[in-house]
């Protein structure tokens, strides 16, 4: 019998899918990656910081003392932990009645300053996961790493016959379960090569809070990613994909606006009318095939989940509340989620489709993001691939002030001129600098001009540039 995830979760009775005609079905096959619960998760500073805002204007409600007990209580535990105490279930129902405390919490004011909204929201999630047992984590990462976690088993444990067919599956440390029998040979592991497949990772800080928090490094990601549309032909298809952001698509709004302030055309089609430039926001990695004809795919970011997310979908796998996994393995697991997402992400373009030999189609794949050990995680998974890891350059002054120069001489050039030498540039620009300077400036120089102008390209060739017009 052939299940996946939408048809199991949620499903009171598992006979169904368990049993045939009353009996133990031989075999069941799973289509996907199989994680075997739910997980919810509150950070210790979303609780402290929003029962602390709420506290003056709860006066001494039943919900104030509720909540100061609560707070105390997950406090005592964390500072045990933190002894060296082993991690305990806590009941944070105490002697009030639960229902009761809800229906107050979901009468509090609504509206107000953004973090009194989420304060609120944080007390109502609280009161909704203190209904049961909860357990405080320590991930090592500090308040915004640490808190309360709680997991629902969503597969039954009498499913225990499966066939996973999944591609993250040997990657993909979060789906071992010591109930689960890894199958793959390596027959299976080398039967698709990627050996047309190229990758260029380009080492740039590019988390969703990062570039939520800081436009500088919005900027620098929207450069690269800009630079790099300029380098693939306009007859070729384009997938981007990047965060959601908020709630109201924030963050991808502001990346489309940025590029499209750089002179990309966001707009253009291609011959078939199909457009050249798509998009996609993680969360949509794993389940579409309309894209299969791009050839590129860029990566504004990678979906990174927390430490305590993390933490709490251990403690389900393992279905032991307390079971907390050691520093090094959750670094190990929070690298194997990347390393799917990544995998899961290029499948979704041309290297998806497979030639009569099991050769994928070609494709570029650029991932703007400094994950270490990206590349060897994924090695077993793409045999034959070609990975290129591009260090984050910062630019000094005299190299930013070079590079610009450069860029400004280049711009200025006739159309009649399509070559210059290396010697003519430097006398141009009459800036002297040291040999690694001016490759640095040249190099950015030339990414500059690309974006400034994109209908005209230079690119190196031994001692001299030459530009290609479009």
């Amino acid at each position: 019998m052939l299940v996946s995830h939408a048809r199991i979760r949620g499903q009171r009775d598992s006979s169904t899918f368990a049993l045939h005609k009353g009996a133990k079905r031989h075999l069941l096959i799973w289509d996907e990656s199989l994680i075997t619960a739910d997980v919810q998760v509150l950070t210790w500073l979303d609780v402290k910081s929003a029962v602390e805002r709420l506290l003056p204007e709860l006066h001494d409600s039943c919900l104030a003392h509720w909540l100061r007990d609560a707070l105390l209580a997950m406090q005592a535990d964390l500072d045990a932990q933190r002894m060296g105490v082993k991690p305990q279930p806590i009941d944070l129902r105490g002697s009030l009645d639960l229902d009761e405390i809800q229906a107050l919490a979901c009468q509090l004011r609504s509206g107000g300053s953004p973090l009194r909204v989420a304060a609120v929201k944080a007390v109502r999630q609280l009161t909704k996961l203190a209904t049961h047992p909860i357990s405080m984590a320590l991930t090592g990462n500090g308040m915004t790493g640490d808190g309360l976690i709680r997991y629902t088993v969503a597969v039954p444990a009498e499913l225990d016959n499966i066939a996973v067919l999944d591609a993250s599956y040997p990657i993909r440390e979060l789906t071992h379960n010591h109930a689960i029998l890894d199958g793959t040979t390596s027959a299976m592991r080398t039967c698709k090569r990627y050996d047309r497949v190229s990758v260029r990772q380009l080492c740039l800080a590019t988390g969703r809070t990062t570039l939520q928090t800081h436009p500088d490094r919005l900027k620098e990601m929207v450069s690269a990613l800009a630079a790099s549309v300029a380098d693939i032909p306009m007859d070729e298809a384009i997938l981007i994909f990047t965060f959601k952001g908020d709630d109201d698509a924030t963050l991808l709004a502001k990346v489309r606006k940025e590029l499209g302030e750089r002179g990309v055309d966001l707009e253009a089609r291609l011959f078939n009318g199909r457009a050249r430039i798509n998009w996609l926001t993680w969360g949509n990695e794993t389940s579409l095939s309309e894209y299969s004809h791009c050839q590129h795919i860029l990566l504004g970011g990678v979906l990174r989940r927390s430490p305590l997310d993390l933490s709490a979908s251990v403690a389900g796998r393992e279905d032991d509340l307390c079971y907390r996994p050691t520093s090094e393995q959750l670094r190990a697991i929070q690298l194997s989620e990347v390393a799917h997402c990544v995998l899961q992400a290029m499948n979704r373009g041309s290297c998806r489709n497979v030639d009569e030999d099991g050769m994928a189609h070609a494709m570029s794949l650029t991932v703007l993001a400094d994950i270490k050990g990206l590349h060897e995680a994924l090695a077993e998974s793409l045999p034959g691939i070609v990975w290129k890891i591009v260090p984050d350059l910062k630019l000094g002054p005299l190299t930013q002030s070079l590079s610009a120069r450069i860029k400004a001489h280049l711009l200025t050039q006739p159309a009649s001129v399509n070559r210059l030498s290396i010697r003519s540039i430097k006398a141009g620009v009459d800036v002297p600098a040291d040999r690694q300077t001016w490759r640095d400036a040249l190099t950015f120089a030339l990414v500059f001009v690309r974006l400034q102008d994109p209908s005209q390209t230079w690119q190196q060739a031994g001692q001299s540039v030459i530009r290609s017009i479009r």
